[in-house]
């Protein structure tokens, strides 16, 4: 899912917690933070904060979905059944045909173990022999002809 970007500034009076409570809030709504500023003006006792995160697309749907504009559709994968408790949630899957997920990675990329372990996880008839030849393929079609005939399970 690509994720976007968004950078949230405030300021106001200084007192405990607001770091927190903006962490804590941005955590619970499934943001993540990159980089996180803050000070305070001890002059004029006003706290300052900067912080730049991302949230996933199927987060920002859900947000206006919370915000009463609309109503989202969003893989089931997105739902959080913790996180999501305030969102009326209905099976859609008889609306939507199955479809197929791709895992890619740069050419030239060396696949560290950890890597591996998670593609074979996430497909299993991936194994490290076929993404090694995977990698030695020079296009499309090379890449074509080694998965020709691999059934891809359908869930």
């Amino acid at each position: 899912m690509p994720d976007h970007q968004f950078v949230l500034t405030l300021s106001c009076p200084d007192r405990p917690g607001i770091v927190s409570a903006v962490s804590t809030f941005l955590a619970h709504n499934g943001q993540n933070i990159l980089d996180a500023q803050q000070f305070n003006d001890t002059e004029t006792d006003k706290f300052f904060m900067r912080v730049v995160f991302t949230a996933a697309d199927a987060d920002v749907i859900k947000t206006y979905v919370r915000l009463g504009l609309g109503v989202g559709i969003v893989a089931k994968m997105a739902v959080d059944t913790a996180l999501d408790k305030d969102l009326v949630v209905l099976d859609a899957s008889e609306l939507f045909e199955s479809s197929v997920t791709k895992i890619g990675f740069r050419r030239g990329t060396f696949l560290r173990g950890f890597m591996c372990d998670f593609i074979e996880k996430f497909a299993p008839h991936l194994t490290r022999e076929v993404m090694a030849k995977a990698i030695q393929c020079h296009n499309k079609q090379e890449l074509e002809e080694l998965f020709e005939g691999v059934e891809l399970p359908v869930h």
